[in-house]
């Protein structure tokens, strides 16, 4: 199954005509803006994902390949007190789920983005 991630560029957060913004939220990212600020893209022509999972782009307007790296991960982890608890739980980090059902000690890792290129 595939889902949203993220959307970046010029203007998919707010809107604005100048700022580079990273959109997490698909129902509320909004369409980008043709742009020639670094992480701005007009007319993009290729991409790929190199090795460390960066994300390479091309543009055939400002002539530029422009790179974007993921950011760091997160992990969240719960002892339970008394230790001996059977109880399980979910790890959250907002509402993102990174475990589901943990039980004492375990942990659970999230991406997240960090903004920059």
């Amino acid at each position: 199954m595939v889902s949203f991630d993220r959307a970046f560029g010029v203007g998919v957060d707010t809107g604005s005509a100048t700022a580079f913004e990273n959109c997490t939220t698909a129902t509320t990212c909004q369409v980008g803006t043709p742009s020639g600020v670094a992480g701005g893209m007009n007319a993009p022509v290729g991409m790929a994902v190199d090795g460390q999972g960066r994300i390479l782009v091309a543009t055939s307007q400002t002539h530029r390949v422009d790179r974007f790296s993921p950011g760091p991960t997160v992990t969240v982890s719960k002892a339970l007190t008394p230790a001996a608890d059977p109880g399980t739980f979910d790890l959250r980090v907002d509402a993102a789920v990174v475990r589901a059902g943990a039980t004492n000690g375990q942990s659970g890792s999230l991406q997240v983005a960090d903004g920059r290129m």
